[in-house]
């Protein structure tokens, strides 16, 4: 039997001599560990720091944000307990990934028709989503000049129809695979339709900037970038310091959203969009914690996954049955509807109580240390999977990335696209050559 159309993925190899092969390359690739790709590590010296310090400075200035001050030391203290609690199993789980998992080969064939299909039905949904918006091209002109209102009225344009435009989301994978392409034969699609592929890029933009839909760019960023970073040239320098070039993306990117959404009503009460940017990020990391915070100070705990599988509370909303809302409750009493996110870091929190919050975070610590595991092994569910977990990573901050529908859509996609492409490898096969 041939093994010349195949990704080879390892089983023996320590995640810094993994080796990722595609056998028609002129050299194999390897993985190498960065610090801040590892999740728990990223979670303790990254994530941590931006919760704590964002609390600390936020906290003053809720009567700037419209919202009640509930940021004491205990609420900061529990948050910094649920992201130590992930962090701790991250590490269970990349050593539980090293006994429950085998290795698998990837037909590039399999991979090929896949990326193709999946990048047809991204593309496709996109277009659904953004057909009404793309047909009145003044609207976008619009919202790039900054005009009142025109944001909102680009984002009732959009299109959704159930099970069809939802299909987005599984943008990061599409993404993700077309990196790996990219890497091993120095094309994200083969050249018949690499346009494809940019107009996917297109169309994410659009939907990022005309239709205030942030966390899309963001997706798409995480997934492409991730792989390359992590399998890419390994000549790069400075790659430890990456998070201060992504901090400073962000910034521009929150920046340019905001300056199409919001500046226009607040021009006269700024010194100058800078001052009214940066105060608007922090507004929008510490609110989200303070959200949290307000919640489970008025409220408690609720007993049931309302944030951390809100896929599972939108169901029943499918059949006509309504589930009460907490967040319209606090916002009208106590907060501000303008900064809407109910913030991730103490989800569990809310969902469980301090000790059932506490083990959902172990937990979910587990599930993407045991992802991180074989990604660096560079086996199919890893190489697939984390990258569209890592965004859970990213976003903490704002809301559980892990339990909304969209994540459940994407890791759905994950599942049925490791199936098709991978296959058990005979163990004299498991290392590339």
């Amino acid at each position: 039997m041939s093994y010349t159309n195949n990704i080879v993925s390892p089983a023996l190899a320590l995640p810094q001599g993994t080796h990722l092969r595609l056998q028609r390359a002129a050299t194999p690739l390897s993985s190498r560990e960065i610090w801040w790709i590892n999740p728990g590590k990223c979670l303790l010296f990254l994530i941590l720091p931006i919760y704590a310090i964002s609390a600390w400075l936020g906290g003053p200035l809720m009567s700037e944000f419209g919202s009640t001050d509930f940021l004491t030391p205990t609420v900061i203290l529990t948050g910094t307990l649920c992201i130590v609690c992930i962090s701790i199993g991250c590490k269970a789980g990349e050593i539980l990934s090293l006994h429950t998992s085998k290795s698998a080969r990837i037909s590039r064939r399999r991979f090929d028709r896949a990326l193709l299909v999946l990048m047809f039905i991204a593309v496709t949904a996109h277009f659904l989503l953004l057909l009404n918006v793309l047909r009145n091209p003044q609207g976008m002109l619009a919202v790039i000049r900054g005009d009142q209102g025109a944001i909102y009225d680009v984002k009732d344009q959009l299109l959704k129809l159930v099970g069809l435009t939802s299909l987005v989301n599984i943008t990061p994978l599409v993404l993700a695979m077309a990196s790996y392409r990219k890497i091993l034969t120095g094309n994200p699609l083969s050249p018949r339709w690499r346009p494809l592929f940019w107009v996917l890029i297109a169309f994410v933009l659009v939907r990022g900037f005309a239709a205030a839909e942030r966390l899309a760019i963001v997706e798409a960023a995480i997934g492409y970038a991730l792989p390359v970073f992590t399998y890419g040239r390994r000549s790069w320098k400075g790659v430890g310091l990456f998070p201060l070039a992504g901090i400073a993306a962000v910034f521009m990117l929150f920046a340019v959203g905001e300056y199409t959404r919001s500046w226009a009503y607040y021009v006269d009460r700024y010194d100058n969009f800078l001052q009214f940017a940066s105060l608007r990020l922090l507004g929008y990391i510490s609110v989200a914690s303070n959200t949290a915070a307000g919640l489970l100070d008025k409220f408690g705990s609720l007993g049931y996954p309302y944030f951390t599988a809100t896929w599972a509370i939108r169901l029943p909303e499918l059949f006509g049955v309504t589930i009460d809302d907490p967040l319209q409750a606090y916002f009208a009493a106590f907060g501000n509807e303008e900064y809407n996110n109910p913030g991730g870091v103490m989800a569990s929190v809310l969902d469980y109580g301090l000790v059932g919050g506490l083990i959902y975070c172990l937990a979910a610590g587990a599930f993407l240390g045991w992802f991180y595991g074989n990604y660096m092994k560079a086996r199919p569910v890893g190489l697939f999977g984390y990258p569209c977990c890592f965004i859970g990573i990213a976003i903490l901050t704002q809301g559980i990335y892990w339990g909304d529908p969209r994540f459940l859509t994407l890791i759905l996609a994950v599942a049925l696209t490791v199936a098709y492409v991978s296959f058990p490898v005979r163990r004299q096969h498991s290392l590339a050559v």
